[in-house]
């Protein structure tokens, strides 16, 4: 029982918890838009891509009803495990978009990995006018710098009519 404990036996478990449970937290990183890294720890990170619409609806586009994303992650990130378990519908589209046809391209010696899939529309009558589209969870090797700027991403968007919205596309964001 904890209760008859001396006050040194108890500072060991506060210890051990300190070691086993508060260090391994702190090497944690990704998430958001910004600069992800492994640092010095020697192991990967997991990092969170944030995409979104950019660009503004032109009048008479009323919804977003679909989109193409391709993207391009820089040597040393990857997409671990299973990779429709990597992509989901995140902000203003979730609910409203979902991922489909998700194509994952591990990265070679003279390229890095490619990842492709399409947001389609979930429910019957289109309500999505922009913002934050989906969220892309990445693993960042050690040693490894994620910048949103090394991330090559290109799409494309389309309205209500199937057909694409100029001048609105896909980018990271903050």
């Amino acid at each position: 029982m904890i209760a008859n404990r001396s006050p040194l036996d108890m500072s060991g478990i506060l210890l051990s918890l300190f070691l086993f449970v508060l260090i391994p937290i702190a090497g944690c990183g990704g998430g958001g838009g910004g600069e992800s890294s492994s640092g010095g720890s020697g192991l990967p990170v997991q990092a969170t891509l944030r995409l979104g619409v950019s660009g503004q609806l032109p009048v008479g586009s009323t919804a977003i009803t679909g989109a193409e994303v391709i993207m391009t992650l820089p040597k040393g990130v990857t997409i671990q495990g299973v990779p429709t378990d990597a992509v989901s519908s995140s902000g203003q589209a979730a609910g409203k978009l979902k991922p489909a046809f998700i194509d994952y391209t591990p990265s070679t010696a003279t390229s890095g990995a490619r990842l492709s899939f399409l947001m389609s529309r979930v429910e019957p009558v289109p309500t999505f006018t922009g913002g934050e589209l989906a969220t892309v969870d990445c693993t960042v090797a050690a040693g490894t710098l994620l910048r949103p700027s090394d991330v090559v991403i290109s799409g494309r968007v389309a309205n209500q009519l199937s057909a694409e919205i100029p001048g609105v596309g896909i980018s990271i964001l903050p």
